[in-house]
């Protein structure tokens, strides 16, 4: 009994420790060795290329955007008469629906002839009065005028407004893929969740000058922000019931490629019509090629000129931060 438990205590803990010891000292020397066994004539590795390479592949190309947005009231169009006179006919009350164009009222004005010079004998002309009509300059609803005949107005200031029933839809995209939207269509389609089906909006249009409200400082004194969007809008059709506020997706299809050579947009610097990959022969040596570009879908890009398919590129910009360590390896020297 003295010797078992001897041996259970003390050999049998022991033997287990030296396995354990032994075989950590294995993975260590498979690890870190690499299995060099330091023989002459041994090859080993002197550098490691950090950035993968890829084959330039064929496939089919959709950019579409999805952005979120808001439906919003058009605001309401000044009335201005354009001219210095008197009111002496009101065609519509105030509150009244008008059509771009009809006629809201009437303006008598007078027009002074030009002074005559010293050498003219003949008496100056007479005043010229005319009549100019006021007509609406959108549908909609005549608001806030208050005039009556007798009244003077001035051609630059607004005598009423158009309060309009027509709304936009409005969203923000990114600026860096406003790129993607350099020959964006005119239209696109918009989603209102528990609202009417899916709809066409048309005058699609994008304000590359920012969103409005953007570059307002928040605290007195400091410099005020830039934007970094750009505003998307266009026209919610007539026919199709909306209300102010309501939250929206907005799809734009901006154009497509079938069967068209892509390779990632990190293998490319430069991403309008023109940039440039690293080519890889079978040598591993690396040449930078300018190629032509076509439609981005924001993960890969059309080749339109420049490699074959099946050519070996970079997969990441040398130097960039995807390109190994540090945003440095053996393919950026």
């Amino acid at each position: 009994m003295t010797f078992t438990r001897t041996f259970r205590r003390f050999v049998l803990p022991t033997a287990w420790l030296l396995i354990g010891a032994t075989i950590a000292v294995s993975l260590a020397v498979l690890a870190f060795g690499g299995g060099a066994t330091g023989a002459e004539g041994t090859e080993s590795p002197t550098a490691v290329s950090l950035s993968p390479t890829i084959a330039v592949e064929r496939a089919t190309l959709e950019n579409s955007l999805e952005i979120d947005g808001t439906i919003v009231i058009d605001p309401a169009v000044p009335v201005k008469t354009s001219v210095d006179g008197t009111l002496t006919h009101v065609h519509v009350p105030n509150g009244a629906r008008v059509s771009k164009g009809d006629p809201l009222f009437e303006v008598r004005t007078v027009v002074e002839p030009a002074v005559a010079t010293e050498d003219e004998d003949d008496e100056p002309a007479a005043p010229v009065v005319r009549f100019v009509a006021v007509t609406a300059p959108v549908s909609g609803r005549l608001a806030g005028f208050t005039g009556k005949v007798g009244d003077e107005v001035t051609g630059d200031t607004a005598t009423a407004r158009i309060k309009r029933s027509t709304f936009t839809a409005r969203g923000t995209v990114p600026v860096v893929d406003r790129y993607r939207l350099m020959d964006a269509p005119d239209e696109a389609k918009v989603t209102i969740d528990g609202g009417p089906e899916p709809f066409t909006c048309t005058d699609l249009q994008i304000a590359d000058e920012g969103v409005e409200g953007a570059g307002v400082p928040t605290e007195e004194g400091e410099e005020p922000e830039s934007s970094s969007a750009a505003e998307v809008v266009c026209d919610v059709p007539e026919d199709v019931t909306v209300f102010d506020g309501l939250e929206l997706s907005m799809q734009i299809d901006a154009g497509s490629a079938e069967d068209a050579l892509v390779v990632p947009v990190t293998a490319v610097r430069g991403l309008l019509e023109r940039g440039t990959v690293w080519v890889v022969d079978d040598s591993g040596e690396q040449t930078e090629r300018r190629v032509r570009l076509g439609v981005n879908d924001g993960k890969s890009v059309e080749i339109l000129k420049g490699l074959k398919e099946g050519a070996q590129i970079l997969q990441y910009v040398p130097g960039s931060p995807t390109d190994g360590d540090d945003g440095e390896s053996e393919a950026g020297v």
